[in-house]
Parts: C-alpha cells; structure tokens; sequence
C-alpha cells in the first residue's frame, strides 16, 4: 500500500487503537476521543498517515468553543501530533 493522509473517519477503526494503544491509551479514552459522536461535534478528529497498511502518525484535532464575558463565541482548535518515530528536529 502506497503512503498516504487519511481522516480519522476513513480510517479502520483497529488500526488507529493499534497505534495508540502502544503509546499507553487506554481504549475507552481512544474511543471518546476520536468515534464518540457526541464529544466529536462535526468534523474530523483528525488526520492519519498510514503506509503499509499501518498507522505511522496521527495530527489529532480536539475542537472547542470560546466565550467571552460578552457572550461572544468563537471555534478553535488543539492540535496534538503522535508518530511512530522520535521528533528529530
């Protein structure tokens, strides 16, 4: 299989918990964060790198909503980025 980007959605469910697990998160928090509907809202949780037929990274989006005292609301976004390999900068 060729390397490339996937949405979390496009994405076997067994290979994602494959690649988290060995990172140490327990399966209820994989779940929740990334196929619960209801803490998912709308849109993508993320995006996967995947070659040969593995995950070999994941950039997680966990969206929230602010609000000022002013009851103004604004969308934003966390990244968090999990690879198979060390970060060598």
């Amino acid at each position: 299989m060729r390397a490339s980007i996937q949405p979390v959605s496009a994405v076997p469910a067994n290979l994602l918990f494959e690649h988290l697990r060995q990172y140490g998160l327990p399966a209820e928090i994989i779940n929740w964060k990334y196929f619960d509907p209801g803490f998912r809202h709308s849109g993508e949780r993320g995006w996967v790198w995947l070659k040969e037929d593995k995950v070999k990274g994941l950039i997680g989006l966990l969206p929230f909503t602010l609000a000022s005292t002013a009851g103004e609301k604004e969308g934003k976004t966390v990244t968090l980025e999990i690879r198979d390999t060390p970060y060598k900068g």
